[in-house]
């Protein structure tokens, strides 16, 4: 199994939409698991593009895809009160041996 030498602790969390009471929902995080990070701080003026919409990357987040085999763009990774929310995901290689995802940090929307 691959490791990550000096890695970050995390934690990785999936919005969930859950009833109010009152016939509508509201959206709460849920933690999925504390996964080990490499975090990375991109210049300013780097963007990722998707389809007509386009979006500043402001940091690159690589993990253990074992510790985050079934992460998506809908979850966030947080770190020390800073989120991360996860504007593309790559398993690098397509080795299943590690994940880059392209991150936006701020509260997501």
């Amino acid at each position: 199994m691959a490791k990550f030498k000096n890695p970050t602790q995390a934690t990785w969390e999936r919005v969930a939409k859950v009833s109010d009471g009152g016939g509508g929902n509201t959206l709460t995080w849920n933690s999925q698991a504390s996964i080990n990070i490499i975090i990375i701080p991109k210049s300013g003026s780097e963007t990722f593009k998707s389809e007509r919409l386009q979006t500043q990357v402001t940091h690159v987040i690589y993990m253990l895809y074992d510790d985050a085999s079934t992460i998506t763009t809908k979850d966030r990774i947080v770190f020390e009160s800073r989120y991360f929310n996860i504007l593309e995901d790559i398993d690098i290689v397509e080795g299943q041996m590690w994940i880059k995802a392209m991150c936006k940090e701020g509260v997501a929307s």
